[in-house]
């Protein structure tokens, strides 16, 4: 089977799942969506090619020459990538995480998390300095400042006040912003889904001064029991926002589980280190199910 996986990655990263691919029988190449370049011919119908750069050399790819391609977290060409999925998927080949609903902002996920039924933060999306005001005035302090398209942790800020709330959105022009209700909990969980299948819980502590549990933040990690209701809650979470691979951070404050966040790419070498579980691999059977699936018989 050959792979394709779209999107930006980090090196390291990259070498894993490259290695994890060709110990299961498997090719894998990693594209980035500038690369891309797209050809409708009137007469010859679609033409996708991309550019791969490997150890300073540089190889032309036809993408229809690939059986499944994964779309990760992109965002400068998101709806180019879109269209490009779309039109890989028209030629038959398996694509996960492509469809145009799959919005990536929060506002989002806490509307259709909240139509659900599911447990989430009270959370404000503001986006004029009138309503922001409005909204500052109201809410109950400490709460929690966020970019409404972000990961890893980055501009995430728990402010005390209503000043210190406007000294932050000033000092860095947060203008499209969230606000978001603020339990004072150390540690969440983070529940891996692939598919339809929940491949474990890792509990994550943030260190002294932190208030974020993010691994990229430097949160510590422990390996923590799968509850029937950690599992139920990841699973319902990543089908109601239709997310293929999700990582779901839930928290329980006061004995009452809510879900904070759904990461529809989430990284996953803290989870692999803590766990001793390849997500890759895991990923990747997944992706050779759905290819069998669509084979003909």
């Amino acid at each position: 089977m050959k792979i394709a996986i779209l999107g930006p990655i980090a090196p390291e990263e990259k070498k894993f799942w490259q290695k994890t691919a060709r110990s299961m029988g498997h090719s894998l190449d990693w594209i980035e969506m500038r690369s891309v370049m797209i050809k409708v011919d009137k007469n010859k119908g679609v033409n996708i090619t991309a550019l791969i750069y490997e150890k300073d050399k540089r190889r032309t790819v036809n993408m229809l020459s690939y059986d499944c391609i994964l779309r990760r977290w992109i965002k400068k060409y998101y709806v180019q990538s879109l269209i490009l999925c779309s039109l890989l998927q028209k030629e038959g080949k398996i694509v996960i995480n492509s469809k145009i609903d799959r919005i990536q902002d929060k506002i989002t996920q806490a509307f259709k998390l909240s139509v659900a039924g599911l447990p989430h933060p009270t959370t404000y999306q503001v986006l004029r300095p009138k309503r922001l005001r409005e909204v500052l005035d109201k809410i109950k302090y400490p709460a929690i400042l966020k970019q409404i398209e972000g990961a890893l942790g980055v501009q995430v800020y728990l402010v005390n006040s209503r000043t210190a709330a406007v000294k932050i959105l000033n000092k860095y022009k947060m203008y499209n912003v969230l606000i978001q209700e603020y339990f004072p909990v150390k540690e969440d969980f983070r529940v891996f889904v692939v598919g339809d299948k929940v491949l474990g819980a890792m509990k994550r502590m943030a260190t002294p001064g932190e208030f974020r549990n993010n691994v990229a933040r430097g949160a510590f990690t422990e390996k923590a029991e799968l509850t029937q209701e950690l599992k139920e809650l990841a699973l319902r979470a990543a089908r109601v926002l239709e997310y293929e691979i999700a990582g779901v951070d839930i928290i329980y404050y006061k004995g009452k589980p809510y879900i904070l966040e759904v990461n529809r790419t989430p990284q996953f070498r803290g989870f692999t280190r803590t766990m001793g579980i390849n997500v890759a691999e895991e990923i990747i059977k997944y992706l050779e199910s759905l290819y069998l699936k669509a084979r003909p018989k």
